[in-house]
């Protein structure tokens, strides 16, 4: 059964996004190849140095969650993201009602993903800090609404 056939009739979820980043080596120099991306649906990890090519699905009405983690988790360090932004150069989502911190949750931020289905790609920034240093860091990447099933769009 292909991965497209197995999603159908599934019921819509929250998703959850990872940052793990290597924050031993992470400088303005080298941002896209210490950041990597993944999530908790069924898309592949980013391949590290392309987090503009990493892709998130979202489900309409849902929520959507951004978490930092440390590469070496032995580290103690703490991800603190700090904004979730469209990149249309206006802050003004396409697939999201609204993004804000996640109550009682330091460092993690959530949004409201729109009601409806939305076709298409919508490209982001995320800017996040390790605890205790004074840069702040930024990726792009992108989100997406899950497919409809055939019954959906007939």
């Amino acid at each position: 059964m292909e991965k497209n056939e197995a999603k159908k009739g599934k019921s819509p979820k929250n998703t959850w996004i990872y940052l793990t980043v290597d924050t031993k080596n992470i400088n303005e120099r080298n941002i896209d190849e210490k950041v990597v991306f993944s999530d908790d649906r069924d898309d592949p990890p980013q391949k590290p140095g392309k987090p503009m090519d990493y892709v998130s699905t979202i489900s309409p009405g849902m929520k959507v969650y951004w978490k930092g983690q440390p590469k070496d988790e032995e580290s103690g360090d703490v991800i603190e993201i700090t904004g979730v932004t469209a990149k249309d150069g206006k802050d003004k989502w396409k697939l999201l009602d609204s993004v804000g911190p996640e109550q009682g949750n330091k460092g993690v931020k959530v949004g409201k993903v729109k009601g409806e289905h939305i076709d298409g790609q919508e490209p982001y920034s995320v800017r996040f800090r390790i605890e205790g240093r004074k840069s702040e860091f930024e990726v792009d990447p992108k989100i997406q609404m899950e497919l409809k099933s055939n019954s959906d769009s007939r």
